[in-house]
């Protein structure tokens, strides 16, 4: 299952063309902004969530980051 194997898993921010980083969030749904990561910071995963169709990680922070392909991809 997709879920437990990420839980505990290291994120990386991409060095994607548009991206400058991603913002981190108080709320699963992605408001009130907390923090701003950089290209290629290290983030670790505390759970997996689905939101309708988008993927949303809680990181070991408690803070809520979005699962797209294009900003983030997860460390083995």
């Amino acid at each position: 299952e997709m879920t437990s194997s990420l839980v505990g898993s290291e994120m990386c921010i991409r060095d994607s063309i548009n991206s400058d980083g991603v913002n981190s969030f108080y709320s699963k749904n992605l408001t009130k902004k907390e923090a701003h990561h950089k290209k290629k910071a290290v983030l670790k995963i505390r759970r997996f969530l689905r939101r309708g169709s988008k993927t949303v990680f809680q990181l070991s922070n408690g803070s809520y980051v979005s699962g797209s392909k294009k900003l983030v991809g997860i460390l083995k």
